[in-house]
């Protein structure tokens, strides 16, 4: 490549790296990304080379110190989760993934930091802003970052409109070929069809169950559908803030076509833990809401809460802890609690 042509080529890449939208349209800059590379290595003291990487550099630090990333920080810890969700939902490699992928592909990094997004960004700017390095809200980021690596790994899950949602199970249960179906098997694809279409259905009953519990939630409280808007990686389904008592509410769903007395569900190790944190958090509470749907895909629900480490009941209903398995526990419902 000719300094001309790399001039050029940073210019167009600098451009869509300001207003590309999706990953897949990041994918496709890849090869330009590996002869920018080739060339900066290459040409490391050229002045082109230095001009396009502090430009590119600068695009990042932009990103890493926005002003509502900061604001979230300085969100009380009173409000932790509001500020947990609010921090996420601001750091650079959520508000834009392309850069994740981008970084390494176009700057030498050294093996044992290629792979993660902040440490990747961290070498960086001691290698070409060594006075940023150490900066109070780069630090607050790697602090966050470092602490909720259950969220940063976390994936959202895909969820459709609750009546397109029923209309898939009841094609699924029947038998029926369908494209949603089809890719899913794709994507699990050491598995046999009909073990495919069970876990299918199953993801649609889960489906189904948390996006009752959000419609009852969403137009009476200020609220996230977090494993639909955000990530699933946050140990609870849907966050919502009631003003009159000042508390965050977690709300975990549990759903299950099983309306039998021996009713058991599992909680992950994640969930279980953010569940302990709030139940020696004044101003939390986590709910796990027991969704029952009947063959109509008519839901009841059972609210239940924390007593202490192996009992989650209501007034009425009481599930204990009854095995803990591959980091998961599992809770089976007790005899019916009798009145008094």
């Amino acid at each position: 490549m000719t300094e001309a042509q790399f001039i050029q080529l940073g210019q167009e890449v600098l451009y869509k790296m300001q207003h590309i939208s999706s990953i897949e349209a990041a994918c496709d800059l890849f090869p330009q990304l590996e002869k920018i590379k080739l060339y900066i290595y290459n040409n490391p003291d050229n002045q082109y080379v230095k001009q396009f990487i502090e430009v590119f550099i600068e695009l990042y630090v932009e990103a890493f110190f926005n002003k509502d990333l900061i604001n979230s920080f300085a969100i009380p810890e009173q409000y932790h989760y509001y500020k947990q969700i609010r921090i996420y939902m601001n750091l650079p490699y959520t508000l834009h993934p392309f850069y994740a992928q981008v970084l390494p592909k176009t700057l030498v990094v050294p093996s044992e930091v290629y792979g993660d997004f902040y440490q990747t960004f961290l070498w960086v700017l001691q290698k070409y802003r060594p006075w940023l390095a150490d900066h109070p809200n780069l630090q607050s980021i790697l602090n966050f970052v470092g602490e909720n690596k259950n969220i940063i790994r976390g994936s959202k899950d895909d969820f459709n409109h609750l009546s397109v949602e029923i209309n898939s199970y009841h094609q699924a249960i029947n038998g029926q070929r369908l494209k949603e179906l089809e890719d899913f098997a794709f994507m699990e694809q050491c598995m046999d069809i009909e073990e495919v279409r069970r876990k299918f259905i199953n993801k649609k009953i889960g489906n189904i169950g948390e996006l009752y519990v959000y419609k009852l939630i969403k137009d009476q409280y200020f609220h996230y559908f977090v494993s639909r808007d955000i990530k699933n990686g946050f140990g609870y389904d849907i966050y919502y803030f009631d003003s009159k008592s000042s508390i965050e509410n977690l709300v975990e769903v549990k759903t299950t076509m099983n309306n039998s007395e021996d009713d058991y569900f599992k909680m992950s190790e994640n969930e279980y833990d953010v569940m302990k944190k709030c139940f020696h958090n004044p101003f939390a509470q986590y709910y796990i809401c027991r969704v029952h749907l009947d063959k109509h895909l008519n839901p009841t629900y059972t609210l239940l809460s924390m007593q202490d480490d192996d009992t989650l009941s209501n007034a009425e209903t009481e599930y204990k802890l009854y095995q803990s398995l591959n980091g998961e526990r599992y809770f089976r419902k007790q005899e019916q609690k009798r009145k008094s």
